[in-house]
């Protein structure tokens, strides 16, 4: 009896040990609780946006490492696109991120890693085709519009073999309304391109280029006529970006002019900070996120053999157009002056 006592007595130590230990623990992490939210209470993580109060965004340095390999692969690609552009006098303009860096930086902001320009939609589909035959026997190709991502009707041009190099091409309306009706151009555009969208999921995406060209052509034709009939001003242009609301005066847009990117001229719009603005707000300062693609995923060997591929190119297939080219393409462009 006395053995049972013992063995009594033990047990009830061992389970009033254990319980204390387990009260220990979990005060320990209540108070590590409490120590990790005052400590955030009082100290917030920095965000994109407070950089504005120490450091000027026009100021920041280059990108280092993989994603400025990238941003000078990407460069190269703009330079095709470019020379091919002027030799066929296609007008384009740097527009988006890549337009902010070229005001901004001269150049890309430092944590982008692609590239937006835009081209009239009466262009649009001669470039896809002069561009299609351009590349063949490389290793640049196209997808989007009537190419292979039908869920998307942005043109990209990439790499065969690095998909992680892009130029999105987007397409950009131009009507005969100015800003002055620009709250119905709002309301047209939202019941055009919801439209667009719900006859656009019923089409096969096994549908041959044709089939796809047809639709949006149709809705580009039903957009215009439906949009000219509010004729206003000088004329403006649609932008393609969708779902959202994008138009400006043509000349904000109109006549283009070049502007330095990389190192190198490429062609802007006229007035690039209304456009910004319409677009992003306050494009002078940080935004809310340093927000980028993740395009910067690739081995470095590989992109170090795209990039000597595309300086090939640029010496060989895709040179500069000569001065005389320059100004036929200068004349295209005189066209479109307001």
């Amino acid at each position: 009896m006395k053995f049972f006592g013992v063995c009594l007595k033990g047990l009830f130590l061992a389970a009033v040990v254990a319980f204390m230990w387990r009260i220990e623990v979990r005060l320990r992490h209540v108070y590590d609780e409490y120590k990790y939210r005052m400590y955030n209470h009082h100290n917030e993580y920095l965000k994109a946006t407070d950089l504005n109060n120490v450091l000027d965004i026009r100021q920041c340095p280059k990108a280092r490492g993989k994603l400025r390999k990238l941003q000078i692969a990407d460069t190269l690609l703009l330079r095709i696109f470019h020379n091919i552009c002027e030799k066929h006098k296609i007008p384009y303009a740097l527009e988006g991120g890549t337009l902010i860096g070229a005001m901004r930086h001269n150049g890309f902001i430092p944590w982008d890693d692609d590239l937006d320009v835009c081209v009239l939609w009466d262009d649009y589909e001669k470039l896809v085709d002069v561009l299609t035959e351009e590349f063949k026997g490389t290793n640049l190709e196209l997808i989007g519009f009537d190419k292979t991502r039908y869920d998307d009707d942005t043109l990209r041009i990439t790499h065969k073999k690095c998909g992680t190099l892009n130029l999105d091409v987007f397409w950009l309306l131009q009507t005969k309304c100015g800003l002055e009706s620009k709250e119905k151009m709002k309301e047209l555009w939202k019941k055009h391109r919801a439209k667009y969208y719900e006859d656009f999921s019923h089409i096969n995406s096994q549908e041959n280029a044709q089939v796809l060209r047809e639709f949006k052509r149709n809705f580009i034709d039903e957009l215009s006529k439906d949009v000219d009939t509010y004729a206003s001003g000088k004329g403006g242009l649609f932008h393609q970006v969708a779902p959202s609301f994008c138009f400006m005066g043509k000349d904000d847009f109109f006549p283009l002019q070049k502007h330095e990117f990389e190192g190198y001229e490429f062609w802007i719009p006229n007035n690039p900070d209304r456009m910004l603005t319409d677009f992003y707000g306050d494009w002078m300062s940080f935004p809310s996120t340093l927000w980028r693609h993740g395009f910067d995923k690739f081995d470095e060997q590989e992109m170090d053999k795209v990039i000597t591929e595309l300086e090939e190119l640029l010496k060989n297939k895709f040179k500069a157009v000569n001065n005389e080219k320059k100004r036929e393409v200068k004349q295209i462009l005189e066209k479109h002056k307001v």
